[in-house]
């Protein structure tokens, strides 16, 4: 669950922390200050914020909540770590290259790769007597040239 801790008036010493799971927009995170007892909130700025949101903070304090929305209402299949790990990867959000890059989470390199060779059923026609021959660490090593990953979360290069 994402925060970010907002503040107004220019001084970081006046603001909150702010959980921005139901945050739809700045007169949310507005009345969010007015609660906690800020009042003539003319200019609100970032200082900090936690997991998915940290991705949406510029280091001048502004934040792009626009963007923090827009990513963490798409996908809801997908967690925010996820969508974090692909900002990792990717530098920035976007919505569509997430749903074509996605690949899972794995453990490792090679259980990502044994997981494809097994489910593309590569070497389904080979007589198991030289399976044993393949060179699983060389084809992980290969198919990792077409994939990021962060966290344990993978990605296909787009």
């Amino acid at each position: 669950m994402s925060e970010a801790f907002f503040y107004v008036g220019g001084v970081p010493t006046r603001g909150c922390w702010i959980d921005l799971e139901s945050v739809q927009g700045w007169d949310d995170v507005a009345e969010k200050l007015t609660e906690a007892g800020f009042s003539e909130i003319d200019e609100i700025l970032c200082a900090d914020a936690e997991d998915l949101a940290l991705h949406f903070l510029s280091r001048l304090d502004s934040f792009d909540l626009a963007g923090y929305i827009e990513c963490r209402d798409s996908c809801s299949w997908a967690s925010e770590e996820a969508k974090a790990a692909f900002m990792d990867c990717f530098g920035t959000w976007d919505t569509s290259a997430f749903e074509d890059a996605y690949s899972g989470e794995w453990e490792s390199d090679t259980e990502l790769a044994e997981d494809f060779i097994e489910s593309t059923g590569m070497l389904a026609d080979v007589p198991e007597t030289l399976q044993r021959y393949f060179d699983t660490n060389a084809f992980t090593r290969d198919l990792m040239m077409d994939y990021s990953t962060s966290g344990g979360f993978y990605f296909r290069n787009y």
